[in-house]
């Protein structure tokens, strides 16, 4: 049960990290293309 809890509560933490990374990147465009050009 409680390994089962744990692997809900990281993959909504995930999915949460993943919306906030696309959220702050929409907010810094020009960071991304400093970024996509550095690498």
């Amino acid at each position: 049960m409680i390994c089962g809890i744990n692997k809900i509560i990281l993959s909504i933490l995930g999915i949460l990290l993943s919306c906030l990374i696309r959220i702050f990147r929409y907010h810094h465009e020009k960071n991304i293309v400093f970024f996509m050009v550095c690498h």
